[in-house]
């Protein structure tokens, strides 16, 4: 009985609304370039990488994230950022990750404009005059999903691990039966 028991539960773990199904990320890219090389000494693409995560460019996407609606919770998708420097280019790339592919395209669009109008603000420059500039929109690309081994996707991982399960099960079960019958058959101490 409590064989079957167990074996019910393995089959309600693997329904098809199991937690185990994990939801697609989006990954939104937005390329940021600095055309102002001309400026003494040009800005070292360091600073302006700590300059697009810092706090100040951060707060005005999350208001202006809020004010358009695009999302309720800006702070959840900012903690997603990564800026990064193209190798051996002046180009910054801006990635936000989200489980909505429009909020991810909004969100690197956003904070790039913003990094923008914050650096023309920081440098002094007019708004005509831009330094830096967007290079690409953001484009979305889905996520691999962390669950994925070997290509197969977590509903067959699942379906794996539970017929390992129900194998083990059925192993001990005829394991027990081979045990006392093995015992019934010893010839009793005397």
């Amino acid at each position: 009985m409590r064989h079957l028991v167990l074996l019910a539960f393995v089959c309600s773990v693997l329904t098809p609304g199991s937690p185990v199904c994990a939801k697609q990320m989006y990954e939104a890219m937005t390329t940021v370039i600095n055309v102002g090389t001309h400026q003494h000494p040009p800005a070292p693409i360091a600073d302006l990488v700590e300059l697009a995560k810092g706090g100040t460019v951060l707060s005005r996407a999350a208001d202006t994230l809020m004010r358009l609606h695009v999302t309720d919770d800006p702070t959840s998708v900012l903690k997603t950022i990564e800026v990064t420097e193209i190798k051996d280019t002046n180009i910054l790339a801006i990635r936000v990750h989200s489980e909505s592919e429009e909020v991810a395209k909004a969100t690197a669009d956003i904070v790039a404009n913003e990094f923008i109008q914050y650096y023309d603000e920081f440098t002094g420059n007019k708004p005509g005059e831009r330094a830096l500039q967007v290079v690409d929109a953001a484009k979305t690309t889905p996520l691999p999903s962390s669950l994925r081994l070997f290509g197969l996707g977590p509903m067959v991982l699942a379906l794996f691990a539970g017929l390992i399960l129900v194998g083990v099960i059925i192993g001990m079960v005829f394991g027990y039966f081979i045990a006392k019958r093995a015992r019934r058959k010893l010839p009793e101490p005397e």
